[in-house]
């Protein structure tokens, strides 16, 4: 595998693996990520997750709460 394209998969979640992390389903993060405000990207028709974005958001509605 290309070394450059095995970083971007490292920086990125796919919505299965943001799921695994917040232990909810995929159809759960279909369905909420926009009114939570939740930072994504979008490859085409695939939504996408930048790691570093979501541990910030994770934190920022942490110290929210």
């Amino acid at each position: 595998m290309n070394t450059k394209i095995a970083e971007a998969d490292d920086q990125f979640l796919t919505v299965e693996q943001l799921a695994d992390r917040w232990q909810v389903t995929a159809q759960w993060i279909y369905s909420n990520h926009r009114a939570l405000g939740v930072p994504k990207t979008r490859l085409g028709r695939k939504l996408r997750f930048e790691r570093a974005k979501i541990r910030s958001w994770e934190q920022s509605r942490s110290e929210a709460d």
